[in-house]
């Protein structure tokens, strides 16, 4: 999928983006950037893990029970059919979307080090990562604290409270103060 929005930027003639990916958007994000870091200004990544082990337990025991009728009536569900070419297929896509966030993976820390983008890295504390990932993440991006008295840090963290994997995108207000002010830094 990351190689897919590569080919996508490159026939757009878009030589650089910022990228922003939800959940497994997110690991898109992550492998985009891994993989072609001449094509991601800021990275913005949203309830999203670099390893499988990133996930709490319960979401991980979860993820094998999802069927295509658990999205009956969602946002997703409605999403999917307003733009899939021929929406007979969410079947389809639903048993490979199991099948991708199923598979064990690890993008390693050492490649999440390199990455030269600016990012921003946004979960809820009731979200399906964990808090101590999210905290790792930061880490690896060369986050830190107490930065009262330099510039704007290239890496920025950002935990919602009483937020799920699923409200968290609800949180409009949030994310567009919190997006829109890491967007315009560093311009």
């Amino acid at each position: 999928m990351a190689d897919d929005v590569s080919a996508l930027l490159k026939y757009l003639k878009v030589e650089s983006a910022d990228i922003l990916g939800y959940s497994l958007g997110g690991m898109v994000a992550w492998q985009l950037v891994i993989r072609h870091p001449e094509l991601a200004k800021k990275l913005v990544i949203i309830s999203a893990v670099y390893k499988y082990e990133g996930w709490t337990p319960e979401t991980r025991a979860i993820m094998p029970k999802i069927t295509p009728e658990l999205f009956n009536g969602s946002p997703m569900k409605s999403e999917y059919d307003s733009v899939a070419p021929d929406p007979k297929h969410w079947t389809q896509f639903v048993s490979k979307m199991k099948q991708f966030v199923t598979t064990p993976y690890d993008f390693t820390a050492e490649k999440i080090k390199t990455i030269k983008s600016h990012t921003l890295i946004i979960t809820g504390d009731g979200d399906g990562v964990l808090p101590e990932h999210a905290v790792e993440m930061f880490r690896l991006r060369k986050g830190k604290y107490m930065v009262d008295f330099g510039p704007v840090p290239d890496t920025q963290l950002a935990i919602f409270p009483g937020t799920s994997h699923i409200s968290v995108m609800m949180q409009t207000a949030w994310l567009l103060s919190i997006v829109s002010a890491f967007l315009d830094a560093h311009r």
